[in-house]
C-alpha cells in the first residue's frame, strides 16, 4: 500500500458525503458567481429605470440568492466534516490495530513516532476528503464565470480561460515543495515525540546518575530542529499563499483594465461593467480555492505516505487460524540474529527455566518462546500447534508472555493488575490480595488508596521494584495456562526475589500449568524442575539448577552467569 492508495481507498469509502458536499460548493460557487451579475442586472434595469417595482423584485432574489448561497455553503462543510472525522477516527483506529497487532510489526520507529503517525498523520490525511470537494466546487464557480464572461464579452472570458489554467499550472509546480517540507517537518516532529517518551521513562534512572541535563539538551536540540523543519514548512506555505495572491491580484488587474477600455468605448453598459469586475473579483477567489486544494494535497499526500508506511508494515509475527489449546511447549532448532540452536520442553505442571551467558541471546529466546518475534529456523509449538499458526484470539486466551520492560496500563493499580484478566469486572479483592502476596506486594496494598490509587502514565509513580512487582501480580492473576517471564525480579532485593519465587511456585503449581522463566536469578532457578542453560546461543545442557551449578563441562559458565 502506497500514500495514493490509500487515499484512493478514503475515497471509495467516503464518496457518497464527497459528491454530494461537492455538489453543495459547486451550488454556492455558482450563486457567488451570480452575485456580481445580478448586481449588474439591478442597475441596468431598476436603478437606472428607477423602476420601484423591479427593485423589490431584485431584492427579493438577492435575498433568495444568498440565502441558497449561505445553506448551500453550510450543508458542504457539515458533509464534510462529518465525513472527515469518521475517516480520521477509523484511520486512527486502524493504524493503533495494526501497531498493537498481536504479532507486532517490523519497523525502525519508536514509540513516540508511532504515536504522531497514529494521530497527526491520520487527521492529516482525511483531510483530502475536504479537498476533493472544495476543488470540485471552486472548479465549477470557474466554469459559470468564465460562461459567463463569454456571454457578455468573449475577449474578456478568452482571458480568464487562459490565464486560470497557467496560474493554477504554477501553482502545481510549486506542491512538491511543500510536500518535502511538510514530510521533513512531521518527520521531525516524531523524532522528538519519540525522544520526549524515551526519556521521560527512563526519568528514574537519569536523575538517579544525574544525566537530567545531557537528556535534556538532547531533546532541546531536537526540538530545535522540528522548530526549524516546521519554519520550513510555514514558509514554503506562506511563499506559495503569497504567489496565489499575486497571481489572483494581476489577473483581476488585467480584467478590470480591458473592462474599463470597452466601457469607455460604449461597448458594454455601466451594469455589464461591474458585472465583469464583481466576477474579476470572483474569480480570485476559485483561484485561491485551486492553490488552497494544491497545498493541501500536497501535505495530505505526505502524512499518507507515513501513515501507509504503518498500515503496511509487515508483521513480526503472522497468525494463522488454528486454535491453539493448553499443551506442552516445544521449541525446535530455533535460531535468529543471536540464538543459534536451541531446543526445549516445557510440559504441562511444570516451571522451566531458561539461562544464557548473552542478554542479547536471552531477550530474542524470549521473544521466540512468546511468539513475538518469528525465529530465522525452527518454530515453537503449544500442543502441536506452531504459534505462527495459532490464531489471535487462541493465543492470547492460552499464552501470556510478560516482558522485561514492565507497562503498566490503567487509572489505578486495581485497572492496572485486573487487564490481563479474563473478566476484569469479576475480580474480586481476596483474590488481587492473594497475588499481590504471592508477589510480596502487599506494601501496595497498605498505602494511601490501596487498590484505588491512582497511577501516573506507565505507572512513572510506582519505584522500578514495585511497578516490577505490580506486573508480577497481574500475571499470575491472569492465569493463562502457560506464562513466559523474562527476568521478572531484577529490581528488588534479595528477600523479596526469595519471597516470589515461593510465591510463583503456589500460584503456578496444578491444573496443567506451563511456566517458562527466562532468567539468571537463582531463587527463580531454584524452584524450576529443570533448567535450560543457552551458551553462545545454542542450549548446551538440561538439568536442575542446583545439577548445572556441579556439572564437570559447564558448571563454571554456568556459575559465572548465575551467582552473584
Amino acid at each position: 500500500m502506497t500514500g495514493a492508495s490509500l487515499i484512493r481507498q478514503i475515497f471509495r469509502r467516503r464518496r457518497g458525503p464527497m459528491l454530494a458536499a461537492a455538489g453543495c460548493w459547486a451550488l454556492h460557487q455558482t450563486c457567488e458567481a451570480m452575485v456580481p451579475v445580478a448586481i449588474g442586472l439591478i442597475i441596468d434595469h431598476a436603478v437606472r429605470t428607477g423602476d420601484w417595482t423591479a427593485m423589490l423584485v431584485s431584492l427579493l432574489g438577492l435575498f433568495v440568492l444568498f440565502a441558497v448561497l449561505t445553506m448551500a455553503y453550510r450543508s458542504g462543510a457539515w458533509l464534510v466534516r462529518r465525513a472527515e472525522l469518521l475517516e480520521a477516527h477509523d484511520l486512527r483506529a486502524s493504524a493503533v490495530s495494526r501497531v498493537l497487532s498481536p504479532g507486532g510489526i517490523r519497523t525502525d520507529r519508536q514509540s513516540g513516532d508511532l504515536l504522531s503517525i497514529t494521530t497527526t498523520d491520520a487527521d492529516l490525511t482525511s483531510g483530502m476528503i475536504m479537498v476533493v470537494p472544495r476543488m470540485a466546487g471552486v472548479a465549477f464557480g470557474l466554469v459559470v464565470s468564465i460562461a459567463t464572461l463569454l456571454t457578455i464579452e468573449w475577449r474578456l472570458g478568452l482571458v480568464i480561460m487562459i490565464g486560470v489554467p497557467l496560474v493554477a499550472l504554477g501553482l502545481n509546480a510549486l506542491s512538491p515543495r511543500i510536500a518535502h517540507r511538510t514530510a521533513t517537518q512531521q518527520r521531525e516532529i516524531g523524532a522528538a515525540a519519540a525522544l520526549a517518551a524515551d526519556l521521560l521513562s527512563g526519568l528514574r534512572a537519569l536523575r538517579g546518575f544525574g544525566g537530567e541535563r545531557v537528556a535534556t539538551g538532547r531533546y532541546r536540540q531536537s526540538s530545535q530542529r522540528a522548530r526549524q523543519a516546521a519554519i520550513g514548512a510555514a514558509r514554503a506555505d506562506a511563499t506559495f499563499q503569497g504567489v496565489t495572491a499575486l497571481a489572483g491580484g494581476l489577473l483581476l488587474a488585467l480584467v478590470a483594465a480591458i473592462s474599463g477600455v470597452f466601457a469607455l468605448r460604449g461597448e458594454i453598459t455601466v451594469g455589464e461593467l461591474i458585472t465583469i469586475v464583481g466576477l474579476g473579483q470572483f474569480v480570485a477567489e476559485p483561484v485561491n480555492g485551486l492553490a488552497f486544494g494544491v497545498r493541501m494535497r500536497a501535505r495530505c499526500a505526505a502524512g499518507a505516505e507515513r501513515l501507509a508506511e504503518i498500515l503496511n508494515a509487515p508483521l513480526r509475527v503472522a497468525g494463522g487460524d488454528r486454535i491453539l489449546t493448553p499443551g506442552p511447549l516445544v521449541a525446535t532448532g530455533l535460531a535468529g540474529a543471536y540464538v543459534r540452536d536451541v531446543s526445549l520442553v516445557a510440559a504441562p505442571d511444570e516451571i522451566i527455566g531458561v539461562v544464557s551467558d548473552d542478554l542479547a541471546v536471552a531477550g530474542e529466546l524470549g521473544r521466540q518462546l512468546a511468539g513475538t518475534e518469528r525465529p530465522t529456523a525452527g518454530q515453537v509449538t503449544v500442543a502441536d500447534v506452531a504459534l505462527t499458526e495459532a490464531s489471535s484470539a487462541s493465543r492470547t486466551s492460552t499464552l501470556l508472555s510478560e516482558p522485561h520492560r514492565v507497562e503498566l496500563f490503567g487509572e489505578t493499580l486495581r485497572s492496572a493488575i485486573t487487564d490481563g484478566a479474563a473478566d476484569a469486572a469479576a475480580v474480586t479483592d481476596e483474590e488481587i490480595g492473594e497475588v499481590f502476596r504471592a508477589a510480596a506486594a502487599e506494601q501496595l496494598l497498605s498505602e494511601q488508596g490501596g487498590l484505588d490509587r491512582e497511577l501516573d502514565e506507565g505507572g512513572s509513580n510506582l519505584s522500578g521494584g514495585q511497578r516490577q512487582r505490580a506486573a508480577f501480580a497481574r500475571a499470575l492473576l491472569a492465569d493463562r495456562p502457560l506464562l513466559i517471564m523474562s527476568d521478572p525480579t531484577t529490581a528488588v532485593d534479595s528477600v523479596t526475589e526469595q519471597q516470589m519465587a515461593t510465591g510463583l511456585r503456589r500460584m503456578r503449581s496444578g491444573a496443567g500449568r506451563t511456566t517458562v522463566l527466562v532468567t539468571a536469578s537463582p531463587p527463580l532457578l531454584s524452584l524450576c524442575d529443570r533448567v535450560v542453560f543457552v551458551r553462545d546461543g545454542v542450549d548446551v545442557r538440561t538439568g536442575t539448577h542446583d545439577q548445572l551449578l556441579a556439572d564437570d563441562e559447564f558448571g563454571a559458565a554456568y556459575r559465572a552467569v548465575v551467582l552473584r
